[in-house]
Order: C-alpha cells, then sequence, then structure tokens
C-alpha cells in the first residue's frame, strides 16, 4: 500500500485512489471520484497527444511545399508561356482567315432608288441572287435600303 494523503481530510496512509477505489477511514470519504478524473485525464492527454502529432506533420507538410515552391512556379510559368504561344498562333491564323474572308466579298455602297433586286441585276446580270445578297449582309429581301449603306457584295 502506498503512502498517498486523502484530498479531504489529509489522512495519509491510503491506496493510490487515482487506480483503485479506496474510502477515507478518517472522513469516510467514497475516492471512487478520482478514478473518473483519472480516466478523463487519459483521454484528454490523447486527444492533446493526437492533436499534437497532426500539427506537427502539419509544420512538416507546409515546410515542404515552401521548400519545393520554386519548382512548382517554374512549372506555371511553362504552362503560361505555352499558353501565349497558343494565342499568338490562334491570331495569326484568325487574321489569315479575316484576310481570306475580305477576299471573298467586296463592298458597295447603296445608290438613290436600289434595291436588293436591282444591285443583283447591276453586278451579277440577274435578279436572282438578290435573296442571298439581303442574307449575306443579314437583312431580309424586302428590307429598305439607305443610301450611303454598305453592302457585301460575295463574289461569284
Amino acid at each position: 500500500m502506498s503512502e498517498h494523503k486523502c484530498p479531504i481530510c489529509g489522512k495519509s496512509g491510503l491506496p493510490n485512489y487515482r487506480k483503485e477505489a479506496a474510502v477515507c477511514p478518517a472522513c469516510n470519504t467514497d475516492l471512487s471520484v478520482y478514478l473518473l478524473i483519472n480516466e478523463s485525464d487519459s483521454k484528454n492527454s490523447f486527444f492533446w497527444k493526437s492533436l499534437f502529432g497532426v500539427s506537427v506533420l502539419s509544420i512538416f507538410v507546409l515546410a515542404y511545399f515552401l521548400v519545393t515552391k520554386t519548382p512548382v512556379k517554374v512549372a506555371y510559368n511553362v504552362e503560361i508561356q505555352k499558353l501565349n504561344d497558343s494565342i499568338k498562333v490562334l491570331q495569326k491564323e484568325k487574321s489569315t482567315l479575316n484576310n481570306q474572308l475580305s477576299k471573298q466579298y467586296y463592298y458597295y455602297q447603296v445608290r438613290k432608288f436600289d434595291s436588293f433586286c436591282k444591285v443583283s441585276k447591276k453586278f451579277y446580270g440577274t435578279e436572282k441572287f438578290s435573296v442571298e445578297i439581303a442574307q449575306f449582309n443579314g437583312m431580309h429581301i424586302n428590307d429598305k435600303l439607305h443610301l450611303g449603306d454598305k453592302l457585301r457584295m460575295p463574289q461569284k
């Protein structure tokens, strides 16, 4: 039997009441509540030990990413350069296509009393392209043409 003092009256000679149930013979206090406190402390210590372990692990992971940050940055810069190169290529292709499209039609400035039929007859020798001219310009065959309007004329 170990020499432990009663937390209530201070009498010594008690067994370890944190590890086994005990009653103080002097004050007749049931000291089993200290068993529960001890169990609670051990559960809390597991929680705090686990929290400490996770914290240490997090610090190592964070340190790893901070140390290896430069290669990640370089990889992003390489990807950004590739995307910029792709944009330049697409812009060149767009300009080429615009040049080709501009060669597929030319502009006509509307004069007084012009209609799609008259313009078609003037350029193609027939009125059968009047609907196509209207649609090519995003208009309807019955839309009125105004003096000075510019029409795109498809090449035939």
